[in-house]
């Protein structure tokens, strides 16, 4: 359990320094991406990019089951039917590319020549940014089994330098943009894509040279194949739910609004992604051991990394998100030269629903860690879905934009419960337990470490100043709450142990 324990903190190390590099790139290339495409073509790129999006989030979804079996094997030990399993894998995602390619240039292009509302002088532009999104998809397809093989072996290292590079690459781009004089919007779509096809190369490359189980050799096996399609098949039901919630209702803001609040909704979007890497990062260590337990059938360690990974995955996305939700309008200010109407607004809206959404902690890794996804994913798909629909409906009555952030953050809330419930009969755990010893602890951290900032923030005037003092009140009683509130006797000393080993070798 320690060694383990010690990798999960090892793999977080790495991906906490690879979120760290790509968060400031990240939000230093969005500024200056929304300055010079402008407001206009910055929302037209991502409500375009986000139809191809929608098949994308499909494939993060498909990478995690792609690595849960994977994992799986490794647990077992099994070499040979480690390498089928790759095999398989590769095999569906040749076979869902093709179905993507079919889509994407059928329904997926009457879409966009019907239904979006575009200006009419940046049309071709637009295409443009369709046609490259589509390819840069499709080869991202191809990486997703080496990408999964990487993260079931916990490489995390090279995970972690691989994704600085592509970040990296990225800010190239920005640049390019900057002193190129093609049109901006189209330029930024091709290289977007040559940046996706050199990623994916190096990804094969390195499997390749790696991993003995990851050179693909075609191989039927069709109960593997049914196993695998049926788990595939559910969660990418579950997929497309939260597309719903997601890239649906982008495309219905911008039917109804236009493009420039779809500039509004990316940029907070790209804030909340930002935010949550602090919980994906830890997460993602934890979900192989997670499935490893389950595996070798050690279900006590299973039960306690689950209880312990949910409630730390909340901690981590708090700390950080706090003083970023008080202090929002200042940090937009300052990060952008021109900040779109409802950016503020819209931001901190998203970071409320997904700290709602990590309440769930790694309720669904659990559930792919068991392999039994049929009917979790298929009740909590179905409440997710109903964001589109119900949005719709608000829409059509003419609530304003942000109303469909409300009602996304009250789905949440109704699919949380629905998780715990449909995970007791899975795992056999208790909710009122999880209740106790997640939740509650939960509540409590929210509600004391808010208290003293909140009291501030009303009564200090607003500035840089306001904002250091803020950031830094929020951090005090963050974690002296997770301190004496949020952790038990047990994880206390842990974490005293591990403060003493860092005390004693380095200072």
């Amino acid at each position: 359990m320690e060694t383990n324990n010690k990798k999960i903190a090892q793999n977080t190390i790495f991906l906490y320094i690879r979120m760290l590099i790509t968060m400031v790139v990240s939000l230093y290339t969005s500024r200056v991406v929304l300055n010079t495409l402008g407001v206009n073509d910055f929302g037209i790129y991502n409500v375009v990019g986000g139809v191809v999006a929608m098949f994308g989030f499909i494939t993060n979804t498909m990478a995690s089951a792609s690595q849960r079996f994977l994992a799986y094997e490794i647990g077992r030990k099994d070499e040979e039917k480690l390498r089928k399993t790759f095999s398989v894998t590769v095999t569906i995602y040749l076979l869902f590319a093709v179905t993507i390619i079919i889509l994407a240039e059928t329904i997926g292009l009457w879409f966009i020549y019907n239904k979006l509302n575009l200006p009419a002088e940046r049309f071709i532009a637009a295409i443009w940014v369709y046609q490259f999104s589509i390819l840069a998809f499709i080869v991202s397809i191809l990486r997703i089994p080496y990408n999964a093989a990487i993260i079931a072996h916990e490489k995390m290292g090279f995970y972690a330098w691989n994704s600085i590079v592509e970040v990296c690459l990225k800010l190239l781009i920005v640049l390019m943009l900057v002193w190129l004089s093609y049109d901006k919007l189209m330029l930024y779509s091709v290289l977007t894509f040559l940046v996706v096809l050199i990623i994916t190369i190096i990804y094969i490359v390195y499997s390749n040279a790696t991993f003995t189980s990851c050179k693909y050799k075609f191989q039927w096996d069709k109960n593997l194949f049914q196993t695998m399609f049926n788990f595939a098949g559910w969660t990418l039901f579950d997929s497309l739910a939260n597309i719903g919630m997601n890239q649906g209702v982008n495309i219905l803001l911008n039917i109804f609004f236009g493009p420039t609040i779809n500039a509004a909704r990316g940029i907070a979007y790209q804030i909340s992604s930002q935010v949550a890497s602090f919980v994906y990062g830890f997460q993602m260590a934890t979900s192989p051991q997670l499935v490893k337990y389950y595996a070798s059938n050690q279900k006590d360690k299973f039960k306690k990394l689950y209880y312990r990974s949910s409630k730390l995955s909340y901690f981590l996305l708090f700390f950080i998100t706090l003083p970023v939700l008080f202090e929002m309008d200042l940090l937009l200010k300052w990060w952008l030269k021109n900040v779109p109407d409802y950016t503020t607004l819209f931001a901190r809206l998203v970071l409320i629903s997904i700290l709602i959404d990590c309440c769930s902690g790694t309720s669904n890794d659990v559930a792919k860690a068991t392999g039994k996804v049929k009917y979790y994913n298929m009740f909590t798909g179905i409440i997710m879905f109903l964001n589109l629909p119900v949005s719709f409906l608000f829409l059509q009555y003419r609530f304003e934009a942000q109303s469909t952030m409300i009602i996304a953050m009250f789905f949440s809330t109704i699919a949380f419960f629905f998780r715990l419930i449909l995970l007791r009969s899975i795992i056999g755990f208790s909710v009122l337990e999880y209740l106790n010893f997640v939740v509650r602890k939960i509540l409590l951290v929210s509600i004391f470490a808010t208290i003293l900032p909140l009291f501030i923030y009303y009564n200090i005037h607003q500035n840089i100043f306001a904002l250091f003092i803020i950031f830094i009140t929020c951090m005090i009683t963050t974690s002296l709450s997770i301190y004496f509130i949020g952790i038990d006797a047990y994880e206390r000393l842990t974490l005293q142990e591990y403060l003493k080993k860092i005390k004693h070798k380095y200072f």
